[in-house]
């Protein structure tokens, strides 16, 4: 899943299992949510002065 920080790419919000699992798009869209969530606070976090 993409992780931004607005328009801005950051990074990605691997999911990783060792065997081969069918995602169902709840858990997908769950997914998305989370790396949304995640973007919006690494936005925050890199506007904090050192």
């Amino acid at each position: 899943m993409p992780v931004c920080s607005g328009d801005s790419p950051r990074g990605t919000l691997c999911l990783y299992w060792n065997t081969v699992v069918t995602y169902r798009e709840d858990l997908v869209l769950r997914a998305q949510e989370l790396a949304d969530i995640l973007g919006k606070h690494l936005e925050r976090y890199l506007s904090v002065p050192d």
